[in-house]
């Protein structure tokens, strides 16, 4: 069943999936997180549709992770939290117009990149730096976390997110589009990814 929001809310409001659900990269018992974002809605307007969107996710059994934020605010937010960064920037429209989704890239996304890209791009790296000393740093390993360990899906990951920094590219497509990645490239990634999932 399609999410709608009410009518009067739609155009400073938009439902968006974050993580794994945002990036269509779901596995078995993947988080479903979603995040309401809106365009200065007061606090009781929010919280009300809020409780309207998700309530009936809850009612049918649906275990979600869930937020609501303003757009104003959001770079700040993820000037200081790298994973709240990697999630809005990868997130996924569910719900929401067209005029409000470009808000969202607008004031949020390239505003983030523009601002922040260079260190941003530095901090995953450092952040895969870890990670692979804590979870193994070579792609042939007996047995891999094939999440977290080198050549995984975080590494996969990775390679989007300094795309979105250098270029301020957002997508697989739009990178083949642009002729920053070559499609035969896209077609081996995608094919790689899904023997992952």
């Amino acid at each position: 069943k399609k999410i709608k929001l009410p009518a009067h809310d739609a155009e400073r409001a938009g439902l968006l999936a974050l993580g794994s659900f945002g990036l269509r990269q779901l596995s078995l018992y993947s988080d479903l997180d979603i995040l309401l974002l809106h365009d200065g809605l007061d606090r009781e307007t929010a919280g009300a549709l809020a409780s309207a969107v998700f309530t009936p996710l809850w009612d049918a059994g649906f275990q979600i992770g869930h937020a609501t934020r303003a757009l104003d605010g959001c770079v700040e937010q993820m000037s200081a939290d790298l994973t709240t960064a990697s999630a809005l920037l990868t997130a996924r429209n569910v719900t929401g117009t067209d005029d409000f989704l470009e808000k969202y890239h607008e004031r949020v996304r390239l505003e983030f990149i523009r601002s922040r890209g260079d260190r941003f791009a530095q901090e995953k790296i450092e952040e895969t730096v870890r990670r692979h000393e804590l979870h193994g740093d070579s792609p042939c390993m007996r047995e891999p976390n094939v999440k977290e360990s080198a050549g995984g899906l975080r590494d996969a990951q990775l390679c989007l997110f300094l795309t979105m920094a250098s270029d301020k590219i957002f997508g697989w497509e739009e990178a083949v589009a642009e002729s920053v990645l070559p499609y035969v490239n896209l077609r081996s990634s995608v094919n790689a990814l899904d023997f992952i999932l």
